[in-house]
């Protein structure tokens, strides 16, 4: 099941978009998404939390099993990052951002207990296998994932 989906919110810097359309496509290409995942690009530099906390990132879950995981990153630093650090921290940024929605949401959607260390290490497993072109990490520990088997 391919039930991932990217949108760009407010004024997303263009120069960002192929990039993460491209990064959509290869997740899908590794991970299956049996709940469906929703991933904001959000043109703000933060975003404000539902208890009212200044973040980067932010996401959430309907406590009716199958529904949509909805998570939004702001991106409206991507061009000065982009400008002041180059595209080799631009990126990155937002890719590494990406990553820890994903483990954030296979945590969820099995309902373990929500570790924000583990989703930063399996974040940084992704960011280098997208970029190098090599094997993702599974989704959770002993996951026997078809793709990721080959």
């Amino acid at each position: 099941m391919k039930k991932l989906r990217l949108r760009f919110v407010d004024d997303v810097d263009s120069r960002l978009k192929p990039e993460m359309r491209e990064l959509g496509c290869w997740l899908r290409a590794w991970y299956d998404f049996p709940n469906p995942l929703e991933i904001r690009f959000v043109g703000r530099p933060v975003l404000v939390d539902h208890d009212g906390t200044r973040c980067a990132l932010r996401w959430w879950q309907s406590q009716r099993g199958r529904e949509t995981v909805t998570a939004e990153i702001a991106v409206g630093s991507f061009a000065r990052n982009l400008r002041e650090g180059g595209p080799e921290v631009a990126y990155p940024t937002v890719v590494a951002a990406v990553g820890r929605v994903v483990k954030y949401y296979y945590q969820a959607i099995r309902n373990a207990p929500q570790r924000k260390d583990f989703a930063d290490r399996w974040g940084d497993k992704m960011i280098d296998a997208y970029v190098n072109g090599t094997r993702p990490p599974a989704p959770w520990t002993g996951a026997r994932h078809a793709r990721l088997a080959r």
